[in-house]
């Protein structure tokens, strides 16, 4: 599979927003139901992601195979944390080989410095839950009314985990 990745003109964020609520829609609904209609949730989202991802130090990666969006990822790099704010996988590209490949591509591109990994987890996705353990993140606490999980771990499991050099 022809899997590429890349970091969008901050410029052009608003008008990928849609297609990145569509993926995150799509993995997200069947776990945690919305509340609101398929548009209230897409804007609501995009209001509050499009300005986030406008600033730095948050970044957001952009998954494809061929000309097919299939993911994206939002991070951002701060104080010797690697914090993964969001990845979103098609499906269908679940098991495909992308997640693998993606940190492959994207760790030689993060700060030498880093010591630590996080991510937030909703309590309700046992699928990232198992992931994030899998990479060698710990459970550390449950936060925001018992609604996520907050995960940690070290940097040097990630890279030895996806063959980088530490």
């Amino acid at each position: 599979m022809d899997f590429h990745f890349e970091y969008p003109d901050r410029s052009f964020v608003d008008q990928i927003l849609p297609d990145l609520f569509s993926l995150f829609y799509e993995n997200m609904h069947s776990i945690v139901p919305f509340d609101k209609s398929y548009s209230e949730a897409l804007s609501e989202w995009a209001s509050e992601i499009g300005c986030a991802l406008k600033k730095e130090p948050r970044k957001l990666v952009l998954m494809y195979c061929g000309c097919q969006l299939i993911g994206f990822c939002m991070y951002y790099v701060n104080n010797g944390i690697f914090m993964m704010e969001e990845i979103q996988i098609k499906k269908d590209f679940c098991g495909s080989g992308a997640f693998r490949l993606f940190y492959e591509w994207l760790i030689p591109q993060l700060p030498s410095d880093i010591l630590f990994v996080e991510a937030f987890v909703n309590i309700e996705n046992l699928r990232s839950q198992q992931i994030l353990e899998h990479i060698g993140l710990l459970k550390c606490e449950e936060i925001q009314n018992g609604r996520f999980f907050h995960y940690r771990g070290k940097y040097s499991v990630l890279l030895n985990k996806y063959g980088a050099k530490s």
